[in-house]
């Protein structure tokens, strides 16, 4: 009895995608896959709740790279270009910004943005942050889809304002409000003058 049978291997090829960015709390931890950004994340600062921290990982770069120094507005961006430098100037949209509110953790992995309760902005304003994937990170990362089409991670950063009305447009409001109420008072007086004759 012949009891050989005929064997055929059967080969799968299995695509294994890289995980989508991720955002926690105040806290967004980026990926870099062909399809980890199709959706930009955001994040909202507030006086209570006045910091964020971006976690672009080992295999990942800071951008703008003088994200100490400058701010990237919030431009549309397809994700696959990164802004690798900006010239927005802080003291624009928060004048009593400091470098030294940014600090970065975990050997330059982490970056955190802690703004002091006291100094946001009486408006509210927005700008752009992100990490992309490290040079030489494509080619340890292997040739699938994700390594070969890497995206970017971009994080709009939503800074709420105080609402303070500045001190010095009060003057000009109470004026304004002293001469409409001295103009009234004297259309009365010059109307009861004429009804009198």
């Amino acid at each position: 009895m012949n009891n050989t049978r005929d064997v055929t291997n059967c080969k799968v090829s299995v695509t294994v995608e890289a995980r989508a960015t991720d955002k926690t709390g105040q806290v967004i931890i980026c990926a870099y896959g062909a399809k980890s950004n199709l959706a930009r994340p955001s994040v909202t600062l507030s006086r209570s709740n006045n910091a964020f921290t971006l976690v672009c990982g080992k295999g990942g770069d800071v951008i703008p790279t003088n994200y100490e120094e400058a701010y990237c507005p919030p431009v549309s961006t397809d994700g696959k270009e990164a802004l690798d430098t900006c010239a927005g100037n802080y003291a624009t949209i928060l004048p009593a910004y400091k470098p030294s509110w940014w600090s970065n953790k975990k050997e330059k992995t982490s970056y955190e943005l802690s703004i002091p309760g006291d100094k946001f902005p009486e408006e509210e304003v927005t700008f752009v942050v992100g990490c992309r994937r490290a040079s030489g990170e494509d080619a340890a990362k292997g040739t699938g889809s994700s390594a070969e089409n890497p995206s970017v991670c971009y994080v709009d950063v939503r800074i709420e304002g105080t609402g303070k009305v500045s001190a010095s447009h009060a003057p000009l409001v109470t004026g304004m409000f002293l001469g409409v109420s001295l103009a009234t008072a004297g259309v009365v007086v010059f109307t009861s003058f004429v009804s009198r004759l």
